[in-house]
């Protein structure tokens, strides 16, 4: 084969290729917007960051921007969008934020926070404790974890005395304690219910110290672990963001 065949076939490959890619992206897709309900279907005609343009069957152009977008039919993304637009415009993607538009703060490092300037924790309202995250403690207790009678535990039913009553039923009857023996263990023996007396985890109270916050309902805070303040946000930019100074948010070159 001649060097000038080879050539040839080289370019018809590319060609091809390039041909693919158009047939590739000119897929038909429904877009649903935000509300769900309102839906545009055409064909797939480009995608950014920014937008998705779609040309309807017979009518005009259609742009959606992503922020109106519930889905894309193809499983398309503004993640994806964006990341393939960089790579089929390698040639005018800024230098500088490669086409991300902004780049990290160079005050705050990206990090969106001063490192100097501190603020009062919010989430503790500067007093270096929140309320303990155990879901069962409250004021610093929770229910004994023992098998005593709790009115947290079981069915109850009000009956004699007006008083809340648990029934513990076995082969061929039943038996009933009242509220009145809250912290006590009723066990089986020999198949029937048995008062076992006063529960030795929790003295008949029914509730032992929470052993996460050790009976005072409250932990150190997560957010500023107990020293009251948190680095201030930083007072350049947006999320540890600015907008590249090059492209001036553009994506593209100058």
């Amino acid at each position: 084969m001649s060097g000038r065949t080879l050539a040839g076939l080289v370019v018809l490959a590319s060609i091809l290729a390039t041909h693919a890619a158009a047939l590739k992206a000119a897929e038909m897709v429904i877009v649903t917007e935000k509300d769900g309900k309102k839906k545009v279907i055409g064909e797939l005609v480009s995608a950014d960051g920014d937008k998705v343009v779609v040309k309807p069957e017979d009518e005009e152009n259609v742009e959606l921007k992503w922020s109106d977008i519930q889905k894309v039919s193809n499983g398309l993304t503004q993640v994806v969008a964006a990341q393939r637009w960089k790579a089929l415009n390698a040639d005018k993607v800024c230098p500088t934020c490669h086409g991300d538009r902004v780049i990290a703060c160079p005050k705050c490092g990206g990090t969106g926070k001063d490192a100097v300037a501190k603020a009062l924790c919010k989430n503790c309202n500067g007093t270096g404790q929140a309320k303990c995250t155990v879901k069962s403690c409250v004021n610093g207790m929770c229910d004994c974890p023992g098998q005593c009678l709790k009115l947290s535990e079981g069915n109850w039913e009000f009956g004699q005395e007006d008083l809340r009553w648990r029934k513990f039923t076995y082969p061929g009857g039943w038996a009933s304690w009242s509220e009145r023996h809250l912290g006590q263990i009723i066990a089986y023996e020999d198949g029937k219910p048995v008062n076992k007396g006063v529960c030795p985890q929790c003295n008949g109270t029914t509730k032992i110290k929470c052993l996460l916050c050790t009976g005072s309902g409250k932990i150190v805070c997560p957010v500023c672990l107990g020293s009251k303040e948190v680095a201030a946000a930083c007072a350049v930019c947006q999320n540890g963001k600015v907008t590249c100074p090059t492209c001036k948010g553009t994506g593209v070159k100058p």
